[in-house]
């Protein structure tokens, strides 16, 4: 960033001689910490015959680095001034005076002030210091970072690291220019799924003003503390338990047990036949919204392109079809490099107008951009008082690219001798910081497929400007009559809606956004609870924080009831307010509050403005993986809201020991297909699940490790080492052997506890050890024990630099040990020393260097290289001089061009 010059010059004349000074080059703008050179001319109307000298004045902390002043008479009516100065390393931004006073017989005859303006510069720079080489799975990660101030202002910063620890007790830190902080950051590493990953913790720093923070981003290889594939049995997981549920409504009482039995996992060791099954019973049906009907279903998969469902199942054929149909019945798919298929029968169970249903369909893949389908379905419908055989036939086109993405369906349906068709269409567009979206609908109204006389079409733009505003328009019109199954209990209103929207994300953690909204909503139950058309504007406010988040939303406009046909149906002005804070009371509960007020009157059947207040909260605790709870209350929900079951009590707690678990879960709930009469409902259900590993076979095909301890030195013992392999551990005996029998064919890796290494011994190669087992096989491995050496090391500095002042300007210098297989990072403490422990004997180079690009400071013999040996601690120091800085003139001649 550039800054404007800006200069100010004035003239003070004391005498007779009329002496003036012009200033002969304008630096645009100058950084802190760097050097420019100012030409200076002094002029007289007379020649002087006495001695003319002049003095520089310039701010504190700056220094002059040469002054080419001439102290002589002026007989040539003009003398020529060089000065070179140094502005301070962490000069703050702004204006700074430099004063040129010129004397003649000791008196100050002119001065001129010159305005320098030094420039803002923000930097922060974040190095790690501290990464260990590998981690094991749910221990803590540690690392050390050094975040400095290499700006010339002072920065107040925000640290974030999501879900790790930091040891700074405060949210925000400020770090004056030049200064640094060290810090450590601490991670819980999670369990999973390998014997080996890699995980990527990141530091986020922000600065005051800025959206973009200074992110560091790592890579720490994690080790499982079990050995994943170490089991010789192949296991298939299965869950069976009982379970009692209770139901009552105004006027209803039921309540039934029923057993439960589920499982899936692969079949074989080669992963090829997976299987999941589920038996459930004895039937309930009569409280679906509990899960009380009965459902016993296999589903197979082979190399995951073929998969078999038998029994129940829900079938999701194609959008104008059958979207979602729970039935009886038989599917098979298949998923291949060019082709698929589909075949399926089924019995519907929870919609009583429809009875056999067939069909089946064939893809063809031209690449992986773009596909067609070719379709076909009949089922056996109750339509116009009788059942009839509907049959439809359709064609499926998706493309994918880029930029792109569309899938078109179009279908044609014949029942009565009608014939109808309906189209189904979802395209996307999105190129850089555009995106258009589509979706449409249409079924004919002798379309007799999950649509039937329906239309709806939603449209989208979206265009964002930057990373912290966008812009977009919605339009949704929804007039569809879907066949849904009694299991779905939400019904489907008549929706028209027009959206214009503004977001802006001030900061990571907060965003607001404004709308203007138009939209009409109509009942479809028989007896409307509501049908208006409203307009209002909508300001919405967004904190979403690692213990904290906030929804505020407030609407003002205006709105108009229909209910009442009316050829003048009044609009009255409404506006409602939201707000819904959630807060993480400690680290395993979170409490959520919920308050809302409308003052409107489109739900009000006499046109009357009226206040509905809601409120209610919920509590979630977690602790460990032994207790997950939670609990929701609210007192009631809008009518446009009550179109699906909507919970206004609800409790679940899990209890999970080892391989028992007990869960309750019950409440009071709204289920809009029930009758009006019959919405006071309460339920509860008490289920306890057993979890069992069940063995199917054994791997025949087994591995082994055979090991040793030796000691290079002496004085180092092979005996009591303690090694461990993932969950498995061995203790040497008293010559060094080891053994892991048994082991399934994998990458497995080994580790020894340091604490049972004798003091200052370490093993000779790098740990962990990678071990590929295969089968039938034994693998040998020696691990090399010897006493490792040290260094002692300290930074001396110059004696110029011993005064506090200039010590504050010393940069931060950091150290590195390194060989041809392993490296080191440190930085010294407060009194300038440091040290590297437990390294192995050999010869290491150890390099001393300043993180940042400073020019104060130089550093002798930054790189060195060191000899260690067994249980010898080395000495080294490296010395830190001050830069001395040396001016080179030229004999050429320069053209100065003058300023006035």
């Amino acid at each position: 960033m550039l800054s404007i010059l800006f200069f100010s010059s004035f003239y003070v004349v004391l005498a007779q001689e009329n002496l003036s000074i012009h200033l002969l080059n304008v630096p645009e703008s100058i950084s802190a910490n760097t050097h420019f050179t100012l030409f200076f001319e002094v002029e007289s109307t007379n020649p002087l015959v006495d001695s003319v000298y002049t003095r520089l004045i310039i701010p504190d902390g700056w220094q002059t680095l040469i002054a080419r002043n001439p102290q002589q008479t002026i007989r040539h009516l003009s003398i020529k001034y060089i000065y070179t100065l140094a502005t301070a390393p962490t000069a703050p931004s702004g204006n700074y005076p430099v004063t040129l006073c010129v004397y003649h017989k000791d008196m100050l005859k002119v001065q001129k002030t010159v305005t320098i303006r030094v420039k803002q510069e923000r930097k922060i720079e974040v190095t790690p210091i501290f990464v260990p080489d590998y981690v094991m799975e749910g221990d803590s990660l540690n690392i050390e970072y050094l975040i400095q101030n290499k700006g010339n202002n002072p920065e107040k910063v925000w640290i974030d690291s999501p879900k790790r620890k930091t040891s700074q007790k405060l949210d925000s830190l400020t770090l004056l220019p030049g200064e640094n902080i060290r810090i450590s950051k601490s991670q819980k590493v999670p369990v999973g799924d390998g014997n080996s990953w890699t995980i990527s913790p990141k530091l986020c720093v922000f600065m005051r003003d800025s959206a973009n923070p200074v992110t560091q981003i790592l890579s720490v290889q994690v080790y499982s503390k079990k050995n994943k594939k170490n089991d010789p049995y192949l296991r298939f997981p299965i869950e069976v338990g009982m379970a009692y549920s209770r139901f009552s409504g105004s006027n209803y009482i039921a309540g039934s047990y029923q057993y439960d039995a589920r499982g899936r996992g692969f079949l074989d060791f080669k992963q090829h036949h997976y299987a999941d099954f589920v038996i459930h019973g004895p039937d309930q049906s009569n409280i679906q919204f509990i899960s009380g009907y009965s459902q016993y279903s296999l589903a197979y998969r082979y190399k995951k392109n073929t998969v078999v469902q038998a029994g129940d199942y829900s079938l999701t054929f194609n959008h104008l079809m059958e979207f979602g149909r729970f039935g009886r019945g038989l599917k098979i798919d298949g998923d291949y490099t060019r082709t698929g298929f589909s075949v399926f029968y089924l019995q519907p169970r929870f919609f009583p107008d429809q009875k056999a249903t067939y069909g089946g369909s064939l893809t063809y893949k031209f690449q992986n951009k773009f596909r067609v389908s070719a379709s076909y379905l009949s089922k056996n419908i109750f339509t116009n008082k009788q059942w009839a055989w509907a049959r439809f036939a359709g064609v499926t086109l998706q493309l994918k690219t880029n930029l792109l993405s569309s899938e078109t369906e179009i279908a044609l349906s014949s029942a009565h001798k009608k014939t109808d068709f309906g189209a189904f269409n979802r395209f996307g567009f999105h190129y850089k910081k555009f995106q258009l979206n589509n979706n449409l609908i249409y079924a004919g109204k002798n379309f007799l497929g999950f649509y039937n006389n329906s239309w709806a079409l939603v449209n989208s733009v979206n265009y964002h400007l930057s990373k912290k505003i966008y812009f977009g328009i919605v339009s949704n019109v929804t007039r569809v009559n879907p066949n849904f199954d009694v299991l779905v209990l939400k019904t489907s209103p008549y929706y028209s809606s027009h959206t214009a929207m503004v977001s802006y994300a001030f900061h990571t953690q907060h965003r607001i956004m404004l709308s203007y909204h138009q939209q009409t909503k109509e009942d479809r139950q028989p007896q409307k609870q509501f049908h208006y058309r409203e307009n209002y504007t909508r300001i919405g406010y967004y904190i979403n924080t690692p213990t904290f988040n906030l929804l505020y939303d407030a609407r003002y406009g205006f709105s108009e009831n229909l209910l009442q046909k009316s050829d003048n149906n009044p609009r009255a002005r409404s506006f409602s307010n939201l707000i819904q804070p959630q807060i993480q009371v400690f680290p395993s509960c979170w409490l959520s509050i919920l308050a809302e007020h409308q003052h409107t009157n489109k739900f009000s059947k006499d046109n009357q403005l009226k206040n509905y207040v809601f409120y209610g909260g919920s509590i979630r605790v977690h602790l460990k993986k032994y207790v997950d709870a939670s609990f929701m209350y609210r007192n009631s929900y809008a009518p446009d809201e009550l179109v699906e079951r909507q919970s206004f009590m609800d409790l679940a707690v899990n209890c999970t020991i080892g391989n028992h678990k007990l869960s309750l879960t019950g409440g009071r709930v709204f289920v809009p297909t029930y009758t009006q009469t019959n919405q006071n409902t309460l339920f509860f259900l008490l289920k306890y699940t057993l979890t069992l590993n069940t063995p199917l076979a054994k791997n025949r095909n087994l591995g082994h490790i055979r090991g040793q301890i030796s000691g290079l030195s002496e004085s180092v013992r092979k005996e009591g080492i303690l090694i461990q392999l993932g969950n498995r551990k061995y203790v040497s005996d008293a010559n060094g052997f080891f053994y892991f029998n048994d082991l399934v064919p994998d990458k497995y890796y080994l580790t020894l506890d340091k604490s049972s290494l004798g003091t200052g011994a370490v093993a000779a190669i790098r740990t962990p050890i990678e071990v590929n087992v295969s089968a039938d096989s034994t693998r040998l491995i020696t691990i090399p024990l010897i006493k490792s050496g040290s260094i002692e090391g300290s930074l001396n500095f110059a004696t110029t630099t011993e005064d506090e002042k200039t010590k504050k300007q010393i940069p931060v210098i950091l150290l590195k040990i390194y060989n041809d297989t392993e490296s080191y990072l440190t930085k010294a403490n407060d009194k300038n020393n440091f040290s590297f422990k437990e390294l192995k004997p050999g010869i290491w180079t150890i390099k001393a260097w300043f993180p940042d690009n400073q020019n104060q400071f130089t550093i002798q013999n930054p790189e060195q290289s060191i000899q260690i040996e067994e249980g010898v601690a080395n000495k080294i120091a490296f010395n830190v001089l001050a830069v001395q800085r040396k001016i080179h003139f030229s004999n050429k001649s320069y053209q100065v061009v003058l300023q006035q």
